[in-house]
């Protein structure tokens, strides 16, 4: 008898952190359903205007 194995294919887990808002929002949209264009504009435009969508390469982390 051939037994087939199953195998579960887990997307790999990334650290948020290292997310642009665009990847944010991609992935609150996989889970959680579309956004209205006009959500996703407002929410690309705040994160924008709030330096979230920056890299946070060269930066230190643990300055507040």
């Amino acid at each position: 008898m051939n037994v087939m194995k199953k195998t579960i294919r887990r997307r790999s887990i990334t650290d948020p952190e290292q997310l642009t808002t665009n990847q944010l929002l991609a992935e609150h949209e996989r889970v959680f359903g579309p956004l209205t264009p006009e959500a996703k504009e407002r929410m690309e435009r705040t994160a924008h205007a709030a330096g979230f969508d920056r890299s946070w390469e060269g930066m230190d982390g643990l300055a507040a």
